[in-house]
């Protein structure tokens, strides 16, 4: 039906989350990102992305996803670094169900 499947809303943040991520991303020097963001959230949503000027739309999802965790931790979090190379070699053995393997996380 023409709609996008996924979309990468990593700026449709707070105006706290986006300072944290303009002031650690690569292009931050690149403009006075911290200004841009404190003028973007000083009035309503202009309709305008305001790193590249796009139009912005609203769309209904294809689906929703619910917001409650999947679980719930207990004790200190098992975090582990994964490389590219375990990341992929695991996605081929899942085949079908790689995306059992997104929701349950990595082995």
């Amino acid at each position: 039906d023409g709609a996008p499947m996924f979309h990468h809303y990593s700026w449709v943040r707070t105006e706290q989350e986006m300072l944290k991520k303009v002031s650690a991303w690569s292009h931050r020097d690149d403009q006075d990102w911290p200004a841009l963001v404190k003028n973007e959230f000083s009035a309503p949503f202009k309709g305008v992305d305001f790193v590249h000027k796009y139009p912005c739309k609203t769309v209904t999802p294809a689906f929703t996803l619910p917001l409650n965790p999947i679980f719930e931790p207990k004790g200190t979090p098992n975090v582990i670094r994964v490389s590219e190379k375990k990341i992929l070699s695991t996605i081929k053995k899942c085949g079908d169900s790689f995306w059992n393997l997104i929701l349950r996380g990595f082995p």
